[in-house]
């Protein structure tokens, strides 16, 4: 991967796609809140003015909605197809990422305004936040709070269903202050601190909850910090190979952008019926393209997969429905036919500027150039290249291990700082509308330069052959549960029917009435039970049975013979029988002693070679010499034991067949003049060429000789 012009050695060396086939990988974890807050109507003039109200619509707790559940299975396949260097996802249809047209249109943040970054916490905060919050209403906790920032644990005693009303404007202040750390620390910029709030943002929230007019609060471009939080949660996220990693940014923001333009692991919602007419003096309280899938109702399939990380990474590879512009007039007509946010078209001379996102001390770079078909452009074959691109060592800037002051790290960035609020004319200019030619030609540059699948196997035809560990899958049971849900609701309804007629009918009923219903409530217990577990026989693929192996490691299960039902072999004088009497060979098979000399010396010794014979539906096997350049007569053999087999299964008088078999006996001694121990995993096979019989064959105990027994069972270990 590292030779690839689109992607990057030192990177992608360590992405989690590089190691997909060597382990297992966990789907990465979200850090947003169990739980949303209500919006006090006091609160919302001040959330307007900092232009975060349409935002704060879509995470609004409201009676009787459930709150939207971020699928962590579905973003981590975006991020296994994210590409630092190119800031893209490389898809098999070509690149795509969020731009600032998503982030306007999805959440109604603005653009426009000051870059957020970098941030500093007052000094003081922990005394500043005790003064704030004493005493706010009765037995109001004191603040707790750790080096990082105050206990998220603390904060939800502010919610606003935990005033009595009537509310005065000190606990509206607090209280939208508690808010806005939630909303900042939890929705907006999630981190991998769970129980606590960075302390970076007590300022801005601060600022917001006591401002009285508009020009009290600074205009900041909450919507271009979004995006570089999660283009850097993605940077990092794509390298974390480790037990449930980490997405961080605003995995909000990226789930409901993959529900507008793919199908995958999205929601059944009417999103083309209007939505309920919100009317706003100023426009700015009204809905994005985000509220139809946080505000309605959503459903999921029955035979949907939901939440099965490797069941989705194959659907995003065999995907064909992507839908480039979600956008259009008429979506937005049939959606909103009472209108949008202003917010969401207000800054659209931003969408195509060339300049640095920034969020605190994260600087990210956009790359519109190489998604000009999501904004309906001609896509060049050759994307130029990006200007004054951001060195290495500023991408990877963190506060971790850092700690500069506030004067250091503005120092750091501010080239970059400058150029988000001084560039405005410096944008991608493309006039040329979508040509599907050009896009072709950009394709085939494309498709030789990068990785275009995650599973190798994404066809049918290409799958290969099913194994013991697919059978029995240990990552991924999706299918297996989602067919046993949907048989468990149907044996819930039907138990629930039966319920309400013995509610409403006679106490006891007629058996043939009961008995169907036992039955068919009986017969679909089983199938979820074999749903479940893949207890059928045909749920199991039939392989062939593989010869034994020589076991090299002690961890190695000892190989053993397939065992099938047999009929009783034909008697020792007719053609094909064996020697050995059938009581001997158990229920499985039966074994032939055929000495057949080949010449490769003066001598020759025997070797025992399993080879299948036809008994019927049974199978044998045929011990054959084999002639080496041991001395004359090694292990007993003779020339004479030829003659004697040649009469094997021909018209011989009985007292030549018991000569044959009294020779076979002889034979048997002489190799193996002492009885072998039972095989174990390490003298399954020997040194040599020849195989050791396995371990149920033993030779006729009425002619003198019996093995030795098997030991008793080993009795477990107690603890005194």
């Amino acid at each position: 991967m590292s030779g690839l012009w689109l992607l990057n050695g030192d990177i992608d060396r360590g992405h989690r796609v590089a190691i997909w086939y060597e382990r297992k990988l966990e789907p990465l974890v979200t850090r947003t809140p169990k739980e949303n807050w209500k919006i006090h109507s006091r609160w919302l003039q001040r959330l307007k003015w900092a232009g975060l109200l349409p935002f704060a619509r879509l995470v609004e707790s409201i009676p009787g909605e459930k709150r939207v559940a971020i699928d962590g299975s579905l973003l981590s396949c975006l991020v296994d197809r994210w590409r630092p260097k190119t800031h893209t996802f490389h898809f098999r249809w070509g690149e795509m990422a969020p731009t600032l047209e998503d982030v306007s249109l999805l959440l109604g943040l603005p653009l426009a305004g000051h870059a957020v970054g970098p941030l500093d916490a007052p000094a003081g905060w922990e005394r500043a936040l005790t003064e704030h919050f004493h005493g706010v209403f009765p037995d109001a906790p004191d603040p707790v709070w750790e080096h990082h920032g105050p206990k998220y644990e603390w904060l939800l005693n502010f919610r606003i269903q935990n005033f009595r009303a009537p509310l005065t404007a000190e606990q509206i202040t607090r209280s939208l202050e508690a808010y806005l750390l939630w909303l900042f620390g939890k929705v907006m910029f999630t981190e991998n601190h769970v129980t606590t709030i960075s302390s970076l943002y007590i300022p801005m929230a601060l600022e917001i909850a006591s401002a009285q007019t508009a020009d009290q609060i600074r205009q900041r471009s909450w919507g271009s910090a979004v995006l570089a939080a999660t283009y850097r949660g993605m940077c990092n996220g794509c390298q974390l190979t480790s037990r449930k990693p980490s997405l961080l940014g605003c995995p909000l923001f990226l789930q409901l952008w993959s529900w507008e333009r793919f199908s995958i692991g999205r929601p059944n919602v009417r999103v083309h019926e209007p939505i309920d007419a919100m009317f706003d003096v100023d426009g700015i309280d009204m809905p994005t393209f985000g509220l139809c899938w946080t505000r309605r109702k959503r459903r999921f399939a029955s035979d949907q997969t939901r939440k099965a990380y490797t069941t989705l990474n194959e659907q995003f590879d065999a995907y064909t429905g992507v839908i480039w512009q979600p956008y259009t007039e008429a979506a937005i007509q049939a959606r909103y036919p009472a209108g949008m946010s202003v917010l969401c078209t207000r800054d659209r001379d931003y969408w195509m500027k060339k300049s640095k996102i920034i969020f605190d001390v994260f600087v990210e770079e956009m790359a519109q150039q190489r998604v000009m078909r999501q904004f309906g452009l001609l896509q060049l074959e050759l994307p130029p290249p990006i200007e004054n691109p951001v060195p290495a060592h500023i991408h990877r800037t963190t506060r971790k291990g850092m700690n500069r002051t506030t004067a250091d790290w503005l120092v750091r960035l501010e080239p970059y700082v400058i150029e988000w609020e001084t560039a405005n004319t410096n944008l991608w200019h493309e006039n040329h509308n979508f040509d599907l030619n050009e896009f072709n030609l950009y394709l085939r540059r494309y498709m030789t330069g990068t990785r275009l699948r995650i599973v190798e196997y994404s066809h049918p035809e290409e799958l290969p052959d099913p194994t013991p560990s697919d059978m029995y899958p240990s990552y991924d049971t999706s299918g297996s549960r989602q067919y046993a849900a949907t048989l468990t609701r149907e044996l819930y309804d039907d138990v629930t029917t039966f319920g309400q007629s013995l509610s409403s009918g006679p106490l006891l009923h007629h058996r043939p009435v009961v008995q169907p219903f036992l039955e068919r409530i009986q017969n679909k217990i089983r199938t979820v039970y074999e749903a479940i577990t893949c207890t059928r026989r045909t749920d199991v693929v039939q392989h062939e049975q593989e010869q034994p192996r020589h076991s090299m490691h002690r961890h190695q299960p000892r190989p053993r013979l397939a065992q099938q039902p047999t009929t009783r072999p034909p008697r020792p004088d007719q053609p094909g029988s064996s020697t050995w009497h059938p009581q001997h060979y158990g229920p499985t098979s039966s074994f032939v002693f055929s000495p057949q000399p080949q010449q490769h010396g003066p001598s020759s010794s025997f070797v025992f070679s399993p080879q299948p014979q036809q008994h019927g539906p049974s199978s044998s096997f045929v011990f054959q010499p084999e002639q080496t350049s041991h001395p004359a007569g090694a292990y007993g053999y003779q020339a004479s034991m030829s003659a004697s087999h040649d009469t094997w299964g021909s018209d011989q008088h009985p007292e030549d067949n018991i000569q044959a078999q009294m020779s076979q006996h002889t034979q048997w001694m002489n190799m193996f003049s002492t009885p072998p121990p039972g095989p174990t995993q390490d003298t399954q096979h020997d040194q040599g060429e020849s195989e050791i019989p396995p371990r149920h064959i033993r030779a006729p105990d009425r002619l003198g000789w019996s093995p030795i027994p098997d030991p008793p069972p080993r009795q477990a270990r107690r603890r005194h």
